[in-house]
């Protein structure tokens, strides 16, 4: 199956910087990226600013690179945050989509954590 496997979760310091996705890129040779950051940005603001862009920095380097994009679980009770953030997720996807790109997909985290609870969020 997968000989390589990296997890850059990085104890809520990653943030969705370009530079970041810059270094995967230049440094992996990948078979699929998942990106789901969501719990580290600091608010929905962070977010939007910086998520759209993070993806389309991996697509220059990779634009047939299966990527799937996640939204955090919704496990806190924070629903209407919550549900902004994953917006600004779906938005990233759609855009994608819409542009034509086929190898993108969503997964909503609130829809995972039902196979694994609070064990979702590592």
């Amino acid at each position: 199956m997968f000989d390589k496997y990296y997890n850059y979760g990085m104890a809520g310091s990653c943030r969705g910087e370009v530079r970041f996705a810059e270094y995967i890129c230049e440094n992996h040779d990948m078979s699929m990226l998942l990106i789901g950051y969501d719990h580290n940005a600091l608010n929905v603001e962070e977010l939007e600013e910086r998520h759209e862009r993070f993806f389309k920095t991996v697509r220059k380097y990779h634009p047939e690179l299966p990527v799937l994009i996640m939204s955090k679980p919704d496990l806190f009770n924070d629903h209407v945050n919550n549900s902004l953030r994953r917006d600004v997720i779906y938005r990233t996807y759609s855009n994608a989509q819409r542009e034509g790109d086929k190898n993108v997909y969503f997964i909503h985290g609130t829809e995972l954590s039902k196979f694994c609870g609070n064990d979702g969020t590592v």
